[in-house]
């Protein structure tokens, strides 16, 4: 078995991008100056979880303001639990089954509204921006490109060429 700084352990002896570096002593520092691309870069199996977690968070965040303001403006909300489904319906813009839409003129409700709406907005932007820019990464790409084992120095018209073959799999 070779060490070998970067892996050959794919097939046709390609590499699956594992360079074989192991830092020791090293702070999490930088990875906390760019948040976005360290969680691109993590695993789909996690991104997904914590971006239902983001939500859900956002959704009882928004319930438990829903059920405070429910006495003021006659929202008819009587639990938790009709306040997480109400959140729901806020965010998700389903509409609303409420005994009146307009929420007897009460402001608390109109600014609930438009808050939700533009965090969930928000939410939506920064889930698709990271889901997307983890599918539409180059790194899985990359392993598509095949290099031979051997390669040929030949003379061409008195010069020294150095080949060798590359294919592109996709």
């Amino acid at each position: 078995k070779q060490n070998r700084l970067v892996d050959r352990l794919d097939a046709f002896s390609q590499s699956r991008g594992k360079i074989r570096i192991v830092r020791q002593h090293v702070s999490n520092r930088l990875a906390y100056r760019d948040v976005f691309h360290s969680i691109v870069e993590a695993p789909l199996r996690k991104i997904i979880p914590g971006l239902t977690l983001l939500y859900l968070v956002n959704c009882i965040f928004f319930a438990l303001l829903w059920w405070a303001a429910s006495k003021d403006c006659d929202v008819g909300i009587r639990n938790f639990n009709n306040a997480f489904i109400f959140s729901t319906f806020t965010i998700m813009t389903i509409g609303y089954g409420t005994r009146d839409v307009f929420f007897d003129d009460c402001w608390e409700a109109s600014v609930l509204i438009f808050l939700e709406s533009i965090v969930s907005i928000l939410l939506d932007c920064i889930s698709l921006g990271i889901v997307y820019s983890h599918i539409s990464s180059g790194r899985r790409r990359a392993t598509s490109i095949l290099f031979s084992d051997r390669a040929v120095i030949h003379r061409v018209h008195g010069e020294l060429f150095f080949g060798f073959q590359v294919v592109e799999q996709k």
